[in-house]
């Protein structure tokens, strides 16, 4: 605000006159001076408009109203208490995003930062009119440079008739010094206000606040001093050890002060690159263990095929033995598959008068229908269950008996086998 008026009496004191024709003057001062409106209403609206949070705005106006349809109007616009937060300075409750500025004295929705060249808070509310007010100040203070820069080389080179106009203005070739000595103080507020502009559009572009930015920027700042300490600490032990065998510490002391050629800092950098490398070759393992697996279960149920159509009570060798490998792996999911398949290997056993504890039973074919969907039903809701304990796979279907006339048969297929990253099946 110091140097607002400063630039515009400059400009109306040496630029305007520097021009010999008055449409050329008329013009650059008009679009100069709308480029200074336009700045002062941007930053305007930018102080005028309040970035309060609106449950606060809410809750201080049922405080200070006395009327029923206001009070009954604001319990209606009341938010839900999850996707709120309490504040214990303003007492109330506030939006998660909003923040209490200790200068303004209440919360911001959505809260930015504190302007000290505006004396306000930048939220929600009046972020796109800060916005907006960089980039009308950025304009504003480029097209004064540019006329400056225009008026100086053009003297300088005799380009056109500037030099006459300027040594014919009412100061002379006196005219000139102020122009340059404002050039240069245009380009140093000009290079601030860039950085600035380009730092929002970054912030924009990664959908965060100057708040968020500062608070991942500092916890950044702390990680890598952490590091540090950590390195020099090893640095101190390593030197010590090398001191003591007499070998030469060069490299190391060099290290403290060239991060390109500290060897502790390089071996950090090669263990990070062979855990990358240990975690893009993951997959490979795990497709290996995939077709294990599936090799092995294949060849089970091949066997509960040939067990199913001979009606033995004997469970095979290699479906006891993928068992253990299971019960020692924490394959649940296997375990309590095989435990529903031995209760339908029983159904089939009576269906086909050959029952596991060697008596016939003459009831048991009758029911077995209901008997086949019961055991289905029970694997698949085992099945679901586990796969909620341990997250989402992929789904073991198990086939129901059709009649008692065909040969029994337990198809599982291998394609519906799929082994996760945490090694379940």
């Amino acid at each position: 605000w110091f140097l607002f008026p400063l630039f515009l009496t400059d400009f109306l004191l040496f630029n305007t006159p520097s021009f010999s024709s008055v449409a050329e003057a008329v013009v650059v001062t008009g679009v100069y001076a709308c480029l200074a409106i336009f700045s002062l209403y941007s930053g305007y609206t930018t102080c005028v408009t309040d970035p309060i949070d609106q449950m606060l705005e809410c809750h201080l106006a049922k405080k200070n109203s006395r009327s029923d349809d206001e009070e009954s109007q604001f319990e209606n616009n009341q938010h839900d208490p999850e996707d709120t937060k309490h504040c214990w300075v303003c007492q109330t409750s506030v939006q998660p995003k909003s923040l209490h500025c200790k200068f303004c004295n209440k919360c911001v929705a959505r809260f930015d930062h504190h302007c000290q060249w505006l004396n306000t808070c930048v939220g929600e509310r009046n972020y796109q009119l800060f916005f907006q007010t960089v980039i009308a100040t950025f304009c504003f203070v480029g097209f004064h440079l540019g006329v400056n820069v225009y008026l100086v080389v053009g003297y300088y080179v005799e380009h056109g008739s500037v030099k006459e106009d300027i040594d014919g203005s009412y100061a002379g070739s006196v005219m000139i010094y102020p122009i340059i000595i404002f050039a240069i103080i245009l380009a140093l507020t000009l290079a601030l206000i860039a950085q600035l502009l380009v730092f929002h559009i970054s912030l924009q572009r990664q959908g965060i606040t100057t708040y968020e930015y500062i608070v991942r920027h500092n916890a950044q700042n702390m990680e890598d001093k952490k590091e540090k300490d950590r390195l020099d600490l090893r640095r101190t032990a390593a030197i010590a050890v090398k001191k003591g065998k007499g070998e030469s510490t060069f490299c190391l002391e060099l290290g403290a002060h060239c991060k390109p050629c500290d060897p502790l800092q390089n071996e950090e950098e090669t263990k990070e690159a062979t855990a990358a490398n240990s975690t893009t070759e993951k997959p490979r393992n795990s497709y290996a263990g995939r077709m294990s697996v599936e090799g092995m279960t294949r060849a089970s149920s091949q066997e509960l095929m040939r067990a199913n159509s001979s009606g033995t009570n004997s469970r095979p060798s290699s479906l006891r033995n993928s068992k253990a490998r299971d019960e020692n792996s924490g394959q649940k999911e296997i375990l309590t598959a095989l435990k529903d398949l031995d209760e339908m290997e029983e159904v089939n056993l009576t269906r086909s008068g050959h029952p596991r504890n060697g008596s016939s039973s003459g009831g048991g074919v009758e029911n077995t229908e209901q008997s086949d969907n019961e055991m289905t039903a029970r694997v698949s809701a085992n099945l679901s269950m586990n796969e909620k304990e341990k997250g989402t796979g992929d789904q073991i279907t198990f086939l129901p008996i059709k009649s008692a006339e065909e040969e029994q048969k337990v198809e599982l297929d291998r394609d519906d086998i799929m082994v996760n990253k945490d090694g379940s099946i």
